[in-house]
């Protein structure tokens, strides 16, 4: 099957951020969905059925062309208490205009769950935590950082972060307090912050050079020492790095090959 998110000449656009696209049961019914947040002209967020490709449900404002790109979805845990896992999503905006906001789906039927607008101009990736949720937010330049929000959407701390957070990820344990933590990938600066998922303290940081754009991706402990790895991407180059010292276990410089 195919969706095309065109509709007419005010209401067409494409999904170009990497995290705007996540894979979901919506209906707790065995069956994976899609989800996707769009950018462009049509700034609207879909959800289709994953063996039709119909579209179940939609939001956003289809009359509008200026409300900021969707620049992530995804849905890793349930906030109204049915059993599924609900949509985190990140609404962007413009300098003067745009939505500036983290917002909560019901999975099933696209209903506004939370909606809360951040002070900044332009959000980055979002993703849900045990706490509630998180969101990178960025003023078109410094500063830069990451915002916490409880399970109601309701505020719960800042973090002053060294660049845009270009990938958010929530991970196991890397403190050993007992509580999944974030990692957060700035772009370029290249740098790399670990903060509690509780309440947004560092727990390290670290940088790896120059750096565009790239995407966390969770890995097993390949060196034994009981804390997951996590991989990453730079320009010409992807990293193996234990979360728990910071170290790289292996790095490779596509340049050369």
């Amino acid at each position: 099957w195919q969706f095309s998110t065109h509709f007419g000449t005010i209401n067409t656009g494409s999904v170009p951020w990497e995290d705007a696209m996540c894979i979901t049961d919506l209906e707790n019914n065995g069956v994976y969905d899609v989800v996707i947040g769009c950018a462009g002209g049509n700034e609207m967020i879909y959800a289709l059925d994953g063996q039709t490709g119909a579209r179940k449900w939609a939001y956003g404002d289809s009359t509008t062309t200026n409300d900021g790109d969707v620049e992530s979805v995804n849905a890793n845990y349930d906030f109204n208490g049915d059993g599924i896992k609900d949509i985190i999503a990140s609404l962007s905006g413009t300098t003067t205009g745009g939505r500036h906001a983290i917002v909560c789906l019901n999975a099933t039927n696209g209903a506004v769950i939370f909606y809360t607008t951040q002070t900044q101009p332009f959000t980055d990736d979002a993703i849900g935590t045990e706490s509630g949720c998180a969101i990178g937010v960025s003023n078109n330049g410094t500063p830069y950082g990451v915002n916490g929000f409880t399970t109601n959407g309701g505020f719960a701390w800042s973090y002053g972060a060294p660049g845009a957070i270009w990938s958010l990820k929530e991970f196991p344990d890397i403190n050993n307090d007992g509580g999944k933590d974030i990692l957060g990938l700035c772009g370029f600066s290249g740098s790399i912050v670990a903060i509690t998922g509780n309440a947004g303290a560092q727990i390290w940081a670290t940088t790896l050079g120059s750096s565009n754009n790239g995407k966390i991706q969770i890995l097993d402990d390949a060196d034994n020492n009981g804390f997951a790895d996590f991989s990453l991407s730079a320009p010409q180059v992807a990293y193996r790095i234990d979360s728990k010292t910071m170290n790289v276990i292996w790095s490779k410089h596509f340049g050369s090959c």
